[in-house]
């Protein structure tokens, strides 16, 4: 995954994108980009429009200001010469020469006496020249003007002369607004001449550059494509790739590097179904073995079971023949307790090889009398490991539960030779029973050591002690009965006792 702030976004938005979609994503790109330039310079290009025509404008004012200045030095050099030599009785000379100067020049030349009466022999501005001279001076001013009916622009300049005369020179002005037509005219062409030209390079270029992106991602679509093609018909069997039909040297090596991987993924594949093979071969046998060890071990067990069954049934017969005959002892007593000892061992490997064999009934058992013989029966193994057996019925009457005795047995057998296995020695072990409704509740309860992890000791092999006797399997046995008859098991342990509840389901209330 881009750590990259920016990888991580662009890798957030197009990592299962199409290569046909970033092609098309690009052109547009280039066509926006091309497009966005081409208004960049048009809008440069009439921005420079309107400041070239401002400038022209301003050049304008003053190539004219200039032909003023330039015409009123003149004129005034014409009319001293002209006042010196006549005494101020002008002749038809200096007349011609004001009419040559004002035709040459697109300008008129006005004059007046210290009267301010006209001295010409005409009046351009309908006598009203006069009233200029106090609205005019020195200075170059620019007055729009009704001439003979017509409005004219006109620069005008007033310069008084020697004699008491005054000069007013007028220019008369192309008119600005047909003078900035024709320039923009002008401009305009030139800029729409500029403009087709950006945009005819711009597309040229946008082409040029789209045909070039189109040919390089069609060659790598086409290198990605036997890429694909490879590895799928890699997934039916051995393929090689065609390295020399590849354009990009970077996938061509990489084309090399795609075929000596399909090499050795073909060698190793040959390799493992060999070795597979091989394999599937001897875990045949080693499973026809087990069966056969574990057929024969079945076998031996059940003889096992059935042939201890019949001592042990005749050493319980002869000892109760002589108590009869000569009375109980000590030693007869621990003889007789061993025995129910492998007694209870013996009904569990039974029980273990024969549950799935074998269906076991059910039947109405009366749960206190199972119990109390079930007590009586390890009474003597208890007193011989220095532990009192106390049942206590919490309830009147009877209560019965429907279930399998055997598996009863072996719940109430495993319980007691385990509390009589771990009781602390010499401390009592209780057996309560009691009903609350429709449930009845079975309790072995006595002090031994602290139990750390009561939901682990009904685990196969499980045990605390280390140097326990036994091998683990009377607690697993028991929980795996619970389970399939539905009991609720709960436990209690510290220091001071330790208590295991059973819960049954009554097939009637205690009386």
């Amino acid at each position: 995954m881009p750590q990259n702030p920016l990888d991580h976004w662009l890798y957030q938005r197009f990592s299962r994108t199409r290569l046909h979609r970033i092609n098309y994503l690009s052109i547009w790109f280039m066509l926006s980009f091309t497009l966005l330039f081409s208004l960049l310079v048009i809008h440069e290009e009439y921005k420079q429009f309107r400041s070239t025509i401002e400038i022209e404008r301003e050049r304008y004012i003053e190539r004219e200001h200039e032909t003023m200045r330039a015409a009123a030095h003149r004129m005034e050099r014409i009319f001293a010469f002209a006042y010196a030599r006549s005494g101020g009785d002008f002749g038809a000379d200096f007349y011609a020469l004001v009419e040559s100067f004002e035709t040459q020049r697109h300008q008129w030349v006005m004059l007046y006496d210290a009267a301010l009466s006209p001295a010409l022999p005409r009046d351009r501005f309908d006598g009203e020249g006069a009233k200029l001279l106090h609205v005019t001076s020195e200075q170059i001013s620019q007055h729009e003007l009704l001439i003979h009916g017509r409005n004219e622009s006109l620069l005008l300049l007033h310069r008084p002369l020697i004699g008491g005369y005054h000069l007013l020179l007028s220019h008369l002005l192309e008119p600005f607004e047909a003078q900035m037509q024709r320039q923009e005219h002008e401009l305009r062409s030139r800029l729409i001449k500029l403009v087709l030209e950006v945009v005819t390079l711009s597309f040229i270029l946008f082409g040029f550059i789209w045909a070039i992106t189109k040919v390089l991602s069609t060659l790598i679509e086409r290198d990605i494509d036997a890429f694909l093609a490879f590895f799928a018909q890699a997934k039916e069997g051995r393929v090689e790739m065609k390295s020399e039909e590849i354009f990009f040297d970077e996938f061509r090596s990489m084309s090399h590097s795609a075929n000596a991987m399909m090499q050795t993924i073909s060698r190793q594949k040959h390799e493992l179904e060999t070795l597979n093979a091989s394999l599937e071969e001897r875990v045949r046998n080693k499973t026809q073995m087990l069966q056969n060890l574990f057929e024969a071990q079945k076998r031996f067990i059940r003889h096992a079971i059935h042939e201890t069954n019949t001592p042990l049934a005749v050493m319980m017969a002869n000892i109760e023949l002589y108590v009869l005959k000569h009375g109980r002892n000590r030693y007869l007593a621990k003889i007789e307790a061993s025995i129910k000892q492998v007694f209870n061992i013996y009904d569990d490997l039974s029980y273990l090889v024969k549950k799935d064999l074998v269906e076991y009934p059910k039947k109405r058992i009366d749960l206190g009398e199972f119990t109390a013989s079930r007590l009586r029966f390890f009474e003597e193994v208890s007193q011989m490991a220095s532990h009192e057996l106390y049942f206590e019925p919490r309830f009147e009457g009877s209560l019965h539960v429907h279930m399998n005795e055997t598996k009863l047995q072996r719940i109430i057998d495993n319980n007691l030779t385990n509390a009589i296995k771990y009781t602390l020695r010499g401390e009592p072990i209780m057996v309560s029973l009691g009903c609350a409704g429709a449930v009845a509740q079975l309790s072995f309860e006595s002090r031994s050591q602290v139990i750390k992890d009561t939901r682990k000791i009904f685990e196969a092999y499980y045990r605390e002690a280390r140097f326990a006797e036994g091998f683990g399997l009377g607690l697993d046995l028991v929980k795996s009965i619970c389970d399939e008859e539905g009991i609720e098991i709960e436990i209690h342990s510290d220091e001071t006792r330790t208590q295991f509840i059973y819960r049954f389901v009554c097939e009637n209330s205690a009386a």
